[in-house]
C-alpha cells in the first residue's frame, strides 16, 4: 500500500506524528520552506499518507500502553512482599499506585468525610 509513496512522503507521515504540524513536518521531511505549508496541506489529503500516519500513531499508542502497563506491573510487584524489596520501597510503590488510581486529592490530602450534626438532626 505504501509503495506509492516516495521517500519524502513517508518521511512526512513519520514527522507529522511528532507534533501534528503539517508545515513543520514537511520541512523536516525535506520539502522547501516556501512550499511547506501547501505541501503539508496537500499531503494530509492523500489517503495513503493518512493511512501511514494512522499506522505510526497506532504503533506509538501501543508502545505507550505497553510502557504504562509495564510500570503498573512493576509497581505492583514492588508493593508486594518480595525478597528484594524493603518496607520503604513497598510503601512508596503503594503510594504511587494510590495516586495513579486517584485516591488522593490534587492537593495531596487524603479524602475525608465530614459529618456536621446540629441539634435538629439529632432529634430525628
Amino acid at each position: 500500500m505504501h509503495r506509492e509513496l516516495n521517500a519524502k512522503q513517508k518521511a512526512f507521515a513519520r514527522e507529522y506524528v511528532v507534533d501534528s504540524n503539517a508545515t513543520q513536518a514537511a520541512i523536516r521531511a525535506g520539502y522547501k520552506k516556501r512550499s511547506a505549508y501547501a505541501q503539508g496541506h496537500a499531503l494530509l489529503k492523500k489517503p495513503e499518507v493518512k493511512a501511514l500516519i494512522g499506522e505510526h500513531i497506532a504503533k506509538l499508542e501501543e508502545k505507550a500502553e505497553a510502557s504504562a502497563e509495564w510500570i503498573l506491573k512493576r509497581l505492583k510487584e514492588e508493593a508486594t512482599l518480595g525478597e528484594d524489596t524493603t518496607p520503604q520501597s513497598r510503601v512508596g510503590s503503594l503510594d504511587k499506585l494510590a495516586k495513579i488510581r486517584g485516591m488522593y486529592r490534587e492537593d495531596n490530602e487524603q479524602k475525608a468525610t465530614v459529618i456536621n450534626l446540629n441539634r435538629e438532626d439529632q432529634a430525628l
